[in-house]
């Protein structure tokens, strides 16, 4: 093979094996860092409890849904519960929240919401669909 070929075919091989990594976000088996320390305990469709810190909801300490043609924002810290079911739109869930205040709201969420924290013994990972029940420690 002519030399200018080799090093050219050497060259666009390089170039799209190096863009063959990995496509950002947390690196996997870490827990994304928030900004205040949520502790929880989450209950998954199958009954298993499990404890967590650094509790997070795509890396957020808030939790964004629905209501109706309105978006609502509650910061996890002034929840008490959560209990999540499925609901009739495909890609939604319903979640029903109890505040610390006692007032008790109901949001749509993504199903794809990705809820994250730390056991202790390694990263937790769950999407929301998975979830039961959470209480907010």
């Amino acid at each position: 093979m002519h030399p200018f070929k080799s090093l050219l075919l050497l060259l666009i091989s390089a170039i799209f094996l190096t863009g063959m990594g990995n496509l950002g976000g947390a690196p996997v088996g870490t827990v994304p860092k928030v900004e205040e320390e949520i502790k929880a305990k989450v209950t998954d469709q199958s009954g298993i409890v499990t404890t967590l810190q650094q509790f997070s909801l795509d890396g957020q300490t808030v939790i964004e849904g629905e209501r109706g043609n309105a978006s609502v924002t509650i910061q996890l810290r002034d929840i008490d519960s959560l209990t999540l079911r499925t609901a009739d739109e495909k890609d939604k869930i319903i979640a029903t929240i109890k505040l610390k205040d006692g007032l008790e709201v109901q949001l749509h969420l993504r199903k794809r919401l990705i809820f994250n924290g730390s056991t202790g013994y390694g990263a937790f990972v769950i999407r929301a669909v998975d979830v039961n029940s959470i209480d907010i420690l």
